[in-house]
């Protein structure tokens, strides 16, 4: 049995939909697309929709050694092209597609990305961008902030090797990765910064609420603390939801 204290590793890849011979954008897929790929994949692999309906997303198990996250990642990835195939569709692992115009695409119909539409409007569709997203799970919480810190002089070297997709609107943008200036017209909340240093899990608790609550890219709550409140170091309750982001950074401030 694995130690329960070991690191954890689970990845998720997403993909964008495009039709085998133009090599355009799928902007509607069938919904079959997506029940396939589920029932191809058994248990080993989640398939899900991601915020366009061009995309579709897959997530390994929990593991913790690479050699098992990366037998689930070509599994899915077989699965997922062998599905698309029969409908004369292709993945495309890129970080933004080369040509397709972005006003041409659909969000998916799901609440939680119902409220990007309505939050971000026609930004909100900006967002045919791609990516792999490795997560570690650390069971220590001083571990966890210890190495959030230490690793911030190293992403813009992590940064630098992941660069990709220079195209964009089939164009050449003259940048190496296109995909962060897509993106970057979703960050709205001034905290979600590496300068923002913790050195306590009170004060991560609180960070994560003020990044997280009611953050237009998820809409998700943060898993480590239940609620919208945090408590500082005077034990005073802040419903970080309802603060304006000067008052959120007003809220780091005074850690």
């Amino acid at each position: 049995m694995p130690n329960p204290d070991w690191f954890t590793l689970g990845v998720e890849e997403e993909y964008l939909l495009i039709d085998r011979h133009s090599k355009a954008l799928v902007v509607d897929p069938p919904e079959s697309i997506f029940a396939m790929a589920r029932r191809e994949v058994g248990s080993k692999v989640q398939v899900t929709h991601e915020m366009m309906r061009s995309q579709i997303e897959v997530a390994t198990r929990k593991h913790h050694n690479v050699a098992d996250v990366r037998a689930d990642l070509l599994h899915g990835r077989r699965s997922i092209a062998a599905v698309a195939q029969a409908f004369g569709v292709a993945p495309l692992a890129v970080s933004t597609h080369p040509f397709t115009s972005w006003n041409e695409m659909l969000s998916t119909p799901r609440e939680r990305y119902d409220r990007v539409v309505t939050d971000l409007q026609r930004v909100s569709l900006r967002g045919p961008f791609c990516g792999m997203h490795v997560h570690i799970g650390i069971p220590d919480e001083e571990t966890r902030i210890d190495l959030m810190n230490r690793i911030t002089p190293f992403l813009p070297v992590l940064l630098a090797l992941s660069t990709s997709s220079p195209f964009w609107g089939g164009e050449e943008t003259g940048l190496k990765c296109y995909r962060l200036a897509v993106a970057g017209a979703w960050r709205r909340i001034p905290c979600c910064h590496p300068e923002h240093q913790t050195q306590r899990p009170d004060q991560f608790e609180v960070i994560e609420v003020a990044v997280f609550d009611g953050c237009t890219m998820t809409g998700r709550k943060c898993a480590s603390t239940p609620s919208s409140s945090a408590k500082t170091e005077r034990g005073t309750a802040i419903n970080v939801s309802t603060l304006t982001p000067a008052q959120r950074t007003d809220v780091l401030n005074t850690l």
